[in-house]
């Protein structure tokens, strides 16, 4: 390093020139500058590395529901999210109501499932029923058609083609009934259970005043008055009390009238006839299910009656309940 001075002394002028090595101090800069490069770089790799870290602590949860997201989508709707960090946060919230929306559509999947295969089952049952009738017509026809004349046998043969155009009829009608139970606007008023039960009593005893089966009404002591649609109402009472008809035997016993299940004021229908097992139970609601076939089938039945029941006891926002056992009797329950 050079230094250079011009001063003026006693008139004179001087310069004054310096020389000095400083290599050292180069040296040592060097030195500096690389140890400085080097915590620089130590220091950016550990920000890095603890940015990768903190990022993919954050992106986790994200990561974890982008995952669950796509097996959503993939039609596996059983996953759920289970988040390890602070569940009061965003994303706990927004994990958490992932979870309800993921519930509530498994639930809904569920419930469409379900109803496909009660739609199914509906409709397999509903061919069986149209199918045996009218292969029976047509067979009957035919063999009409093809043979001598024979009074007796045109009799029966037309005879067994009526009774099995009316089984026809009659089970369109219910179908259309049951249509039109979902469509309709129902209004309601209040009744009284009473008033209700005596009209119905009377009718059902004229209805089945050629059968050898008593039938009595028991009203409780209070008398209840029910927010009903009096038509549908009576038409699933008297569903039941012609269930019980066909269930009993000469002589048996059909009670129906007021009482209260489980604290709730209902209307009940009571028999000592054939019963039901546990199997039947879970199967009677079902459209076209009908415990003994033969009979029903004789009397006419074709397995509806308890459908129209549920279905006008769900437009009541009510439900109905069944307790039987075998051989002892059955007891349905009307609960609003």
């Amino acid at each position: 390093m050079f230094v250079y001075h011009k001063f003026t002394f006693n008139n004179k002028q001087y310069y004054l020139k310096t020389i000095r090595d400083i290599s050292v101090v180069d040296s040592v800069s060097k030195e500096n500058s690389k140890v400085i490069l080097n915590i620089s770089l130590v220091v950016s790799i550990i920000i890095i590395i603890l940015t990768l870290i903190l990022t993919s602590i954050l992106m986790n949860p994200i990561t974890k529901l982008t995952k669950i997201v796509k097996y959503i989508s993939s039609g596996n709707y059983s996953k759920r999210i289970n988040l390890k960090h602070n569940k009061n946060d965003e994303l706990g919230e927004l994990s958490n109501y992932f979870n309800i929306m993921a519930d509530v559509i498994e639930d809904k999947i569920s419930t469409l499932e379900d109803e496909n295969q009660r739609k199914q089952s509906f409709i397999n049952n509903l061919s069986h029923e149209i199918r045996t009738p009218l292969t029976s017509i047509i067979g009957f026809s035919d063999l009409l058609k093809n043979m001598d004349y024979n009074k007796e046998s045109f009799d029966k043969g037309l005879n067994f083609i009526n009774s099995e155009g009316k089984r026809l009829l009659n089970i369109s009608k219910l179908l259309l009934h049951i249509a039109r139970l979902k469509e309709e606007n129902i209004e309601f008023e209040k009744v009284d259970s009473s008033i209700l039960l005596k009209e119905i009593y009377d009718t059902m005893k004229i209805k089945h005043k050629s059968s050898n089966i008593l039938l009595e009404l028991h009203l409780s002591s209070e008398n209840y008055l029910f927010n009903i649609n009096k038509d549908m109402i009576t038409l699933a009472i008297c569903n039941l009390i012609d269930n019980a008809f066909n269930a009993s035997k000469e002589n048996d016993l059909i009670v129906f009238g007021t009482a209260e299940y489980n604290n709730k004021p209902c209307i009940f229908v009571k028999d000592n006839g054939i019963g039901m097992n546990e199997d039947d139970i879970n199967k009677i609601f079902d459209p076209f299910y009908r415990i003994d076939k033969a009979r029903s089938r004789k009397n006419g039945g074709a397995g509806l009656g308890l459908s129209i029941c549920t279905e006008i006891m769900n437009l009541h926002d009510g439900k109905i309940i069944v307790e039987s056992k075998l051989n002892k009797g059955t007891t349905f329950y009307l609960i609003f």
